[in-house]
């Protein structure tokens, strides 16, 4: 498990996903924090309130509707115990690089050293798949608001 690589898949895939808000990231990075103190085994049990209390979230609904919203949109596999005695169960899914759901994906090609890549977004009916950006390109998007290239994370 590469830590970094983890997390920087991570946040690529938060930055694509709408359905997210600040909450949602606080309480993954609360997880992932958990499993990092378990050596990335799985699954790991998390106590509530410990989760709480790291990821800031001061209401048990809220607790409860983002683990439950990360559970759904497949960011790790949640299991409730139920019981006060035991902890829940979360099993931790290792994103490798995943695109953009496809009615998300920027139209994009590789590129050679020292060219720029210029990038659009598509409608939703268009489907097409992402090749990858070599490590060291700069890519340009046109929904950045100030033309600065933005550094791949890759």
């Amino acid at each position: 498990m590469n830590y970094i690589r983890h997390l920087s898949n991570f946040f690529q895939r938060v930055a694509y996903d709408s359905r997210l808000n600040p909450t949602h990231v606080s309480l993954y990075m609360a997880i992932f924090q958990y499993w990092n103190a378990n050596h990335f085994r799985n699954p790991i049990s998390v106590c509530r309130q410990d989760l709480m209390r790291i990821s800031k979230i001061a209401s048990k609904a809220t607790y409860h509707k983002c683990i439950k919203d990360l559970h759904n949109f497949q960011y790790f596999d949640y299991q409730p115990s139920y019981n006060p005695f035991t902890g829940s169960s979360i099993y931790m899914f290792e994103f490798q690089l995943i695109g953009r759901p496809k009615s998300e994906q920027p139209l994009t090609k590789t590129i050679s050293n020292n060219e720029q890549l210029n990038t659009k977004t598509i409608s939703a009916n268009e489907q097409v798949d992402v090749e990858t950006v070599p490590n060291n390109e700069q890519l340009i998007s046109e929904s950045c608001s100030n033309n600065e290239p933005v550094q791949n994370l890759s």
